[in-house]
């Protein structure tokens, strides 16, 4: 077989070149419909020929162009699979939080395990200062339940309430406070040991904890 001259191999890989240029413009198109029809392109392998499509933009950014990178940021495209992954358990927990607003959701929820651990991982992050701003402005927005544990911050609550009313935390020794009693106690020993956090120590400290 002759081998092809200069001119031919130009020709071809020019040819070739256009090819992908028009099936990359086609699948763009492709996307940018479904982002106007469902306001987001969260799109992943199972999701048919679009989103293999787009895992492989992901996977190839290095390789795209500048032009095809800012059409893909225009629809608000999200690089990080992680993202991805993230955004998704977000919106879960919107739903979860508008079909439940009475239910409290812990670490080990039998019910919702995802949801519980996933929210438990937000609180643990942003502790350390570990959670992404971008994530952590949602959250804030969406009145995410950040700091102390749901058990926590219900005995926070009574003896708030206790301190308004009286003044004080001395609880009365009866049955009534023995558990809010004991809790006291803890958290007294802790902050001693330096084993409360200090956003709760904080608390504390508002209503007479010295």
């Amino acid at each position: 077989m002759a081998s092809k001259n200069p001119k031919q191999v130009e020709g071809l890989l020019k040819a070739n070149h256009e090819r992908y240029v028009n099936a990359w413009n086609t699948q763009y198109e492709n996307l940018k419909e479904y982002y106007k029809s469902y306001g987001h392109v969260k799109l992943k392998a199972r999701d048919g020929a679009l989103g293999s499509w787009c895992v492989t933009q992901r996977q190839n950014k290095k390789t795209l162009t500048q032009t095809q990178i800012e059409k893909l940021d225009k629809i608000n495209f999200i690089w990080d699979p992680r993202e991805v992954m993230w955004e998704e358990t977000f919106q879960e927990w919107l739903l979860y939080i508008k079909q439940n607003p009475n239910r409290k959701l812990i670490i080990f929820d039998k019910e919702f395990p995802k949801l519980g651990c996933w929210v438990n991982i937000q609180r643990r992050l942003q502790r350390k200062n570990k959670l992404l701003r971008h994530r952590y402005v949602k959250l804030e927005n969406a009145n995410f339940p950040w700091g102390a544990s749901e058990k926590w911050i219900d005995n926070y609550k009574l003896l708030k309430k206790f301190f308004n009313k009286n003044g004080h935390i001395e609880l009365p020794k009866t049955n009534k406070y023995k558990k809010l009693r004991r809790w006291v106690n803890t958290q007294r020993y802790g902050i001693k040991i330096g084993k409360v956090l200090p956003d709760k120590t904080e608390l504390l400290k508002k209503i007479g904890f010295e």
